[in-house]
């Protein structure tokens, strides 16, 4: 099973909350919540099932994601493909998508991969709170 999903952490006056575009909770949602409605305890999966987060900086991301679309190909007919310019693509040093899905690349861009072994250690991950959140 490989499923990918991009979403943004934000801190808003104190409080982290998750920006999902391809969810049915509540946009946004709170950090807690989210996690809790999202994923399942780690320790109640199989080890192959247990999820992996790159959590990857703003400035990081904006300055380095490239997109070429060429996920999209085989997915949707080109004509398909969005109509804004391509993200970043004059840029000398960009990250593609696969290299973001690629757990074993290191990418020299602040990211970090995090494997959760507990909701709570996950939330704790994800903010500077920790265990206010919890």
């Amino acid at each position: 099973i490989w499923d990918y999903h991009v979403v943004l952490l934000s801190k808003i006056e104190s409080h982290y909350q998750i920006f999902d575009f391809d969810t049915r909770l509540p946009f946004a949602s709170p950090l807690k919540q989210y996690i809790h409605a999202t994923f399942i305890e780690p320790e109640q999966l199989p080890e192959n099932f247990h999820p992996y987060i790159r959590k990857i900086p703003l400035n990081s991301y904006l300055s380095n994601f490239y997109s070429d679309r060429t996920h999209m190909l085989g997915q949707i007919d080109s004509t398909d493909f969005p109509d804004w310019p391509i993200i970043n693509q004059s840029q000398v040093h960009t990250i593609t998508l696969a290299n973001y899905l690629s757990l074993g690349l290191s990418l020299n861009d602040d990211s970090e991969i995090i494997k959760p072994v507990s909701l709570s250690t996950f939330i704790k991950d994800l903010s500077d709170e920790g265990s206010n959140l919890v």
